[in-house]
């Protein structure tokens, strides 16, 4: 496990450009070709189709280059990464809890293929549990693709947060 700070020629460039970047723990590796992401994240309950569609997303982009970048949580998440390392791609995952917590538990096996075919990355120290208030933190700041979710699904401070940085983030409507 490494620590990058701010300024760190290895620190990924779009994360240092917001204000008051945080240090990041990071597992594996992280390239200079991680600069071409794109994070998918949706539901931890997702339909059948739902993952079906996350995990051939991710494994179509990672075959041409594009690095997966998500939150490591069940459902949409993890089909992500599991996509992306089907195709040999690269994945990011971006946790929000300290590295040597892997949440999902279920997820361990996944942690060690990331680890060799990408990173797992955090914020927080080693140690701190998963905790719902991490959520929004833990969000990559790169482009995403989302389904469009059912109002009462509609996360807020996610989009806000996304618009206080004005970045932008089109949601994929229906079915693909």
């Amino acid at each position: 496990m490494i620590e990058l700070r701010p300024g760190d020629p290895r620190y990924p460039a779009l994360l240092g450009a917001i204000p008051a970047p945080p240090a990041l723990f990071v597992r594996g590796a992280l390239s200079d070709d991680d600069a071409l992401a794109l994070a998918i994240v949706g539901s931890r309950r997702p339909t059948p189709y739902g993952l079906a569609v996350a995990e051939r997303l991710a494994s179509e982009l990672a075959e041409r280059g594009v690095t997966i970048v998500s939150g490591f949580a069940r459902g949409i998440d993890t089909a992500a990464h599991r996509g992306a390392l089907a195709a040999g791609g690269r994945t990011l995952a971006v946790l929000g809890c300290g590295l040597d917590v892997v949440y999902p538990p279920e997820n361990g096996p996944l942690a060690r293929a990331v680890e060799v075919q990408g990173a797992l990355v955090s914020q927080f120290a080693p140690g701190v549990p998963a905790l719902p208030g991490h959520r929004p933190e833990r969000r990559p700041d790169h482009g995403r693709l989302r389904r469009r979710s059912r109002p009462r699904n509609l996360r807020r401070s996610w989009p806000n947060h996304l618009a206080d940085e004005r970045r932008c983030e089109p949601p994929h409507p229906g079915r693909c």
